[in-house]
């Protein structure tokens, strides 16, 4: 029995050191992957977030009193994913997919005759590096898009926040700034005018919103006067 036992052992033994020569089995690219999330908006953005599913249109008014009206096109609270190729963990010269899934709230109003199609959104993120989330963000956005043969063309994002700490400006920055008759404060607008697209300069803060447009072909400027 004893020889048995030591012939049993001399055979697992074997066994074992001719699994060690084996090469491992290395990761490929090949229908290769990467999921990224969920992220979600922070609660302080969420209560941020200046208008609700309520909201059916901005009334906003120019130098003569008139009234424009922008109406509300979708307004949306959900989860999404996105698919974005960047290069592969085992291998950076190919790139494969990564899909992304964030949390985000999104209000868009448009108004046909001005051709003007203005989305406000909130939109969680992260800034991936080498491989790795490194941080999470909460992107606040005001794209303004105009109309392009079956196309619509986002111009611009005005600010970026990080969850918790003091938003880092992307655009123009005014502490205080007077639009027709009223004085806002904490204001952001596009910096400069893409050609060959309507001449807006859009101006917002994260307490109201949209707080006003400029016509700079005109010199027109309708200020935000109330929710309806």
């Amino acid at each position: 029995m004893k020889i048995l036992y030591l012939i049993g052992l001399l055979i697992f033994l074997l066994a074992i050191a001719g699994c060690k020569d084996e090469d491992p089995v290395s990761p490929t690219c090949d229908n290769y992957t990467v999921n990224l999330g969920p992220f979600y908006l922070a609660e302080t953005s969420r209560a941020l977030f200046p208008y609700s599913s309520s909201d059916t249109s901005l009334v906003f008014k120019n130098q003569s009193d008139e009234e424009l009206l922008l109406t509300r096109f979708i307004y949306l609270m959900d989860s999404s994913s996105v698919t974005d190729y960047r290069p592969c963990p085992f291998d950076t010269l190919v790139e494969i997919p990564y899909v992304i899934e964030s949390e985000k709230i999104l209000a868009w109003f448009t108004n046909d005759s001005m051709d003007l199609n203005l989305q406000y959104s909130f939109q969680a993120t992260f800034i991936y590096d080498e491989f790795h989330v490194t941080g999470e963000y909460d992107v606040y956005g005001l794209f303004f898009y105009t109309q392009l043969p079956g196309l619509l063309t986002r111009v611009n994002s005005m600010i970026l926040h990080k969850n918790g700490d003091m938003p880092t400006f992307l655009n123009n920055h005014y502490e205080t700034i007077t639009l027709g008759a009223k004085t806002f404060t904490d204001v952001y607008s596009n910096f400069s005018i893409p050609q060959n697209l309507p001449r807006y300069l859009i101006y917002m803060n994260i307490d109201i919103g949209i707080v006003g447009f400029e016509d700079t072909d005109t010199g027109e400027v309708w200020v935000f006067d109330r929710k309806e």
